[in-house]
């Protein structure tokens, strides 16, 4: 059974249907974007990846954050190896930077392009780094995670948590890690270790 053969018509029907299967699942709360989100072109849920490393005093930093929608109609999904648009963050002021692809071939960039949200400022900005910082101090002493949050109107909302975050997103937004906070982070843990 795929889950994606489920239809459902209303949360009891979710119950239901698995109650009637021998299937282990978790159900959790449908979240929707955030105004400004929904109000600037994104369509599926879209995620902040806001990454947080350990640093010289042991406490998690936030080195790294990208902003992460759908590239095409209909998508579920906002994953930049499934073809995504993504662009960096500006992390003091949580300012929109240009939205780029991994790869051009997994989009339909002719019918659906970015939202307008290039150099606009993502809401609650201080408020999803506090929740991602607060939430790495809870999986201490991991070094580094990459946190998936997403933005509604109720606030920021942790959607899960990557023990292996990868960093070509990153180095896609920002250059050779060697050339920021992150890179010289990942370094000093390393150096820890030996």
């Amino acid at each position: 059974m795929n889950n994606s053969d489920v239809i459902v018509n209303s949360k009891q029907a979710v119950v239901d249907h698995y109650l009637q299967h021998d299937v282990n699942v978790i159900i959790q709360k449908r979240l929707y974007n955030h105004d400004f989100l929904t109000e600037n072109g994104c369509v599926a849920l879209s995620t902040c990846r806001v990454y947080t490393i350990l640093n010289e005093n042991s406490d998690p930093e936030v080195v790294w954050g990208v902003f992460r929608m759908t590239s095409k109609k209909g998508a579920i999904v906002d994953n930049a190896h499934r073809g995504g648009f993504f662009t960096s963050i500006e992390l003091s002021k949580g300012v929109i930077n240009k939205f780029v692809v991994l790869d051009d071939s997994n989009t339909n960039s002719k019918n659906f392009t970015p939202p307008m949200i290039e150099g606009k400022k993502i809401p609650l900005w201080k408020e999803i780094k506090e929740l991602a910082i607060n939430a790495h101090n809870v999986f201490k002493p991991r070094v580094v995670i990459g946190w998936d949050i997403c933005l509604t109107n109720e606030g920021p909302v942790l959607v899960e948590a990557n023990a292996r975050p990868c960093t070509d997103i990153v180095q896609v937004g920002a250059g050779p890690l060697t050339e920021n906070r992150f890179g010289e982070l990942l370094a000093y843990n390393l150096n820890q270790v030996n």
